[in-house]
């Protein structure tokens, strides 16, 4: 919103985000550049600082928290989290199957009940939910009311079919 109320002389919005909160040019380019270019190096000022201070506070959440960054920080996370309302990409619950066991809100690293808001906005769709899911009662759906393809049930499907392929193996060869 700040690039559509604050204008500069040209009538353009600056990007404020990305130039004094985002550590990204810190880390993929400010960093390495300035390690090869003491012209760089010494050109680097107060900017330089405080982005480097925001990237080491991201890293050292990163070690507590799941992408840190892109939940609490991001502007793009918030319009991505918007966007999830009207994704083609959902969860479906399947009511009948859960057993309400709590083990797909254990595997979401993003806190999501996925039981109580398959669709949720923090939801990144990674489907770790869908594989954890031990009656298999949560699946992918597509599209604005397309039917269901739940692609983890034919990956549990083929690992199936693997575990009785290697356990024939395993019996020829006792045999």
């Amino acid at each position: 919103m700040l690039p559509l109320i604050v204008i500069n002389e040209l009538g353009m919005g600056d990007p404020f985000f990305c130039k004094y909160i985002c550590p990204q040019g810190v880390l993929e380019g400010a960093i390495p550049l300035s390690a090869i270019d003491e012209g760089i190096r010494s050109a680097l000022g107060n900017k330089f600082i405080q982005k480097l201070i925001i990237l080491i506070i991201v890293v050292v959440l990163s070690v507590v928290f799941y992408r840190p960054f892109c939940k609490w920080i991001c502007p793009l996370g918030a319009f991505y989290a918007l966007m999830n309302k009207v994704s083609l990409l959902g969860i479906k619950v399947d009511e009948h199957k859960c057993v309400s066991c709590g083990k797909c809100a254990r595997a979401c690293k993003m806190d999501v009940d996925v039981i109580k808001t398959p669709n949720s906005t923090e939801c990144i769709r990674c489907g770790k939910c869908i594989t954890a899911c031990p009656t298999d009662a949560l699946s992918f759906h597509y599209g604005f009311g397309m039917p269901e393809k739940n692609l983890c049930n034919t990956v549990k499907e083929n690992n199936k079919t693997d575990m009785k392929t290697n356990n024939k193996k395993d019996i020829t060869t006792e045999e």
